[in-house]
């Protein structure tokens, strides 16, 4: 005890340390960064004191540091995660999904599993937009050809009964006419360049009344 009551710490507080092989110095800096004796124990010399600090900011409860460590996740990484309410076999599965802790949260509360949602993530379709699509019998295909053009799935889902493509509707919204419009010019019998014609019509009346 000579050496502890030495050093430079308060005797009671490193009573509980004098139990380990450490020497006083050391024992005191895991002690400064905020890990007790049991939990020292359990990290069984594998960490150092700095990194056991990340994991504490992490939030990470002390007994599944190692796991999440062993699973190939930094303290901050592992934080991002468990702050999100995702357990380490969870936080894995979506990872492989290739998507944010944020991300994963918002399609998990959207009713998607991780490897679905994943589906839907590579379709650059937002979790909250996902149902809308569903409603409209709309897949992550669709989504993934229409998601650029900023139609409402209810609307595309006529325009492909339609027999109209993307790229198609696409060159119908350059024409200047309106997704929910396109199907009004086809049952005319009018072609896009004939709707090109008299949209350009239009307009130029419209500014001829100005």
């Amino acid at each position: 005890m000579r050496r502890w009551r030495s050093s430079t710490w308060d005797l009671l507080a490193a009573l509980p340390w004098t139990s380990t092989d450490l020497d006083p110095k050391l024992a005191k800096r895991w002690f400064e960064v905020g890990v007790d004796v049991s939990q020292f124990a359990k990290l069984n010399g594998t960490i150092g004191p700095a990194e056991a600090s990340s994991w504490i900011q992490s939030g990470v409860p002390d007994g599944a540091w190692l796991d999440w460590r062993e699973r190939g996740y930094d303290a901050e990484r592992a934080g991002f995660w468990h702050g999100a309410d995702f357990e380490l076999d969870e936080a894995a599965a979506w990872s492989s999904a290739g998507v944010t802790p944020r991300v994963a949260k918002r399609f998990r509360d959207a009713g998607l599993a991780c490897e679905e949602a994943g589906i839907w993530h590579r379709a650059r379709i937002r979790p909250d937009d996902v149902a809308a699509w569903r409603a409209a019998g709309l897949g992550p295909a669709d989504a993934a050809d229409w998601s650029g053009l900023d139609v409402p799935p209810a609307v595309i889902r006529r325009l492909l009964r339609s027999g109209l493509s993307a790229g198609e509707v696409a060159d119908w919204l350059a024409a200047g006419v309106p997704a929910n419009e396109i199907e009004r010019w086809l049952t005319f019998g009018l072609n896009l360049d004939e709707a090109q014609l008299w949209v350009a019509r239009d307009a130029i009346a419209r500014l001829s009344a100005h």
